[in-house]
């Protein structure tokens, strides 16, 4: 055990360990901020799952610009019960989205999700018709750009928090997860 012999010394000791501690504590939030959080305008990676009929359903990191073969690659391809001709291939990739790949036969293609054949044109955008906020199930509200299955559970929170109907579309600016880029991105395919 140290002995140390004056007020001084003991002091100097937890002097140093105070310095100690808080360079620790500085190097570890530092070294925790050092990981960037997702950018929705496509300059960093993201979380994609990919289930259905292939081979292996997962959750894998997509890169900006991959689009859903690159997905269905990643899942060791399509199972011969699948049917492809259901799924936009081409569609680019949504950062924390879902890709399904439907079976044959199959008849919920409510399941696609924002892939389906028509729903994306070539550069990834939504073409589809505008999508009423106050009356979009959480899986239509999903199908919009930049919004996953927690942004769609979040809007509808939010719905029911304003009595079930939004007053205006800026106020899915009070929807956690829905920033002024995200929110610049959804204008145009949203309606009340």
């Amino acid at each position: 055990m140290l002995y140390l012999a004056s007020a001084k010394e003991r002091w100097a000791v937890a002097g140093i360990i105070g310095v100690a501690a808080v360079a620790l504590g500085w190097y570890g939030s530092g070294y925790s901020s050092t990981r960037a959080p997702l950018d929705i305008d496509g300059d960093r990676e993201f979380e994609v799952h990919i289930a259905g009929a292939v081979r292996y359903p997962k959750v894998f990191r997509a890169e900006p610009g991959m689009i859903v073969q690159d997905a269905v690659e990643a899942a060791g391809g399509a199972t011969s019960e699948a049917d492809l001709s259901l799924v936009n291939l081409a569609a680019k990739l949504l950062p924390n989205s879902r890709v399904y790949v439907p079976y044959s036969g199959e008849s919920d293609l409510e399941k696609l999700g924002p892939y389906g054949p028509d729903s994306f044109a070539p550069d990834g955008a939504y073409v589809g018709e505008q999508i009423d906020i106050n009356t979009a199930s959480a899986q239509e509200l999903d199908r919009l750009p930049g919004v996953g299955p927690a942004t769609a559970a979040a809007i509808t929170a939010r719905r029911m928090s304003l009595g079930g109907r939004f007053t205006s579309l800026e106020q899915l600016l009070e929807v956690k997860g829905i920033g002024p880029k995200t929110y610049e991105k959804l204008r145009p395919y949203v309606k009340l």
